[in-house]
């Protein structure tokens, strides 16, 4: 018994802890009537709200028109969301529908998604 906790002692400390990522959530692009922005009410968290626990929704996505306006907001994976050909090609996509500049963008820290849009990748 005694080797058996030592195992599970030693193994625990190797493995990492589950995180989650608080994120805004909020849909404009496909939802006839906006519920954006969605940063006055409580935000997706990753874990409790969606059971990540593998870790894989580690971004939040923001999506605006030039003039400000939220289109989308929500919890993604990094992969294929936040790569920068697929938020190339997404971009194009909103530009080419609402006629005017749109930033596409992903971040990885608790509510980066909110009213500042702080954001650290953009579309091109």
């Amino acid at each position: 018994m005694n080797r058996l906790l030592a195992f599970l002692a030693f193994f625990s400390g190797l493995s990492p802890g589950i995180e989650a990522i608080l994120c805004y959530k909020c849909d404009a692009l496909v939802s006839q009537k906006s519920n954006c922005p969605s940063w006055q009410r409580r935000p997706v968290d990753s874990l409790s709200d969606i059971s990540d626990r593998g870790d894989l929704y580690s971004h939040c996505v923001d999506v605006r028109l030039a003039n400000g306006t939220v289109l989308y907001q929500d919890v993604h994976p990094f992969y294929p969301t936040c790569l920068s050909d697929f938020l190339a090609l997404w971009r194009e996509k909103l530009m080419e529908q609402y006629k005017q500049d749109v930033n596409v963008s992903c971040c990885e820290w608790d509510l980066c998604n909110g009213w500042s849009g702080g954001m650290t990748s953009n579309g091109p």
